[in-house]
């Protein structure tokens, strides 16, 4: 199920995180008998509903409980469009945000407090200041900064597409040293930068 997944275009880890949504499903409906691939979808579907998880968590497990019976060509396929399980399109998206004084607590944190690790406090900054997807942060080249002109640079972060990993268009941003958070964001680039190639050189087969 995996396999077929990710060729489809799936990352791994998401593949994976199916595989795990499939055996909650069976943990906590206890109505999966593996030997003959029986299955009580209606108890699935009342343990989904009754259960404390949002609902589009639900509609995410029904989803991918789906999407593993058309795999094995399953019978019960055809039965699971007698359940009504929708996706919640009423839920605000400012609910999906962090409140503005909560963040900027987390900035102060992530500026001032020098005993965090620089590669959480890069990750971080990367993410406040440009929002990326974050294996799209993590998988920057170390070539990634370049000097443009006068007080200005570029960062370069690749692309992936958001349904696989095919990689697109690069995207490259500007970062201008004349502001201060800009300025103390490239400064940490620069740090994480020079202890990479650190890395490189003591490990040339990474």
């Amino acid at each position: 199920f995996i396999y077929n997944r990710v060729l489809n275009g799936i990352y791994l880890e998401s593949a994976s995180g199916e595989l795990g949504v499939l055996k909650k499903l069976i943990k906590e409906s206890n109505s999966w008998c593996i030997e003959d691939i029986d299955i009580n979808l209606e108890k699935i579907y009342q343990t989904l509903v009754s259960s404390s998880i949002s609902q589009n968590q639900k509609f995410f497990r029904w989803q991918t409980l789906k999407r593993f019976l058309q795999y094995i060509k399953s019978p019960y396929l055809r039965k699971m469009d007698m359940y009504c399980m929708e996706y919640d399109t009423t839920r605000s998206s400012c609910e999906r945000y962090i409140p503005d004084d909560v963040a900027h607590q987390f900035d102060n944190v992530m500026k001032n407090e020098i005993d965090i690790p620089l590669h959480y406090r890069t990750i971080y900054w990367t993410l406040r200041l440009y929002p990326n997807r974050i294996t799209e942060v993590l998988s920057t080249n170390i070539d990634c900064i370049r000097h443009y002109e006068g007080t200005t640079y570029t960062l370069t972060l690749r692309v992936y597409k958001t349904a696989g990993s095919q990689e697109g268009t690069p995207k490259i941003l500007l970062i201008d040293t004349a502001e201060p958070l800009q300025a103390f964001y490239l400064d940490l680039l620069l740090q994480q930068q020079a202890v990479a190639r650190e890395i490189f050189e003591k490990y040339p087969e990474m």
